[in-house]
């Protein structure tokens, strides 16, 4: 379509895409081996993440959330026929 109509187009590549959006829910996980606690106590302590992580079922939906979110923000037009297609 952009090539039959002569339209500029670009692509981009957002790196780390899924690390910058905002977690949906609490997710913890152990200290990770080595990780000392002054007290000793290090049985009882847990990280909570605050962003979210590759790996996880919902990622990909999550970036892609927050990358639609922010493409709509500055005014682009999501199509019609495919989701994964911006315009502005």
């Amino acid at each position: 379509m952009a090539i039959l109509n002569a339209w500029a187009t670009r692509q981009v590549d957002f790196v780390m895409a899924y690390l910058q959006a905002d977690i949906e829910f609490d997710l913890y996980t152990h200290l990770p081996h080595g990780w000392q606690i002054s007290d000793g106590s290090r049985g009882t302590h847990v990280l909570k993440f605050l962003k979210n992580v590759y790996g996880q079922k919902q990622a990909g939906s999550v970036g892609y959330n927050h990358l639609k979110d922010g493409l709509l923000k500055i005014g682009s037009t999501q199509s019609a026929i495919d989701e994964c297609v911006f315009y502005h």
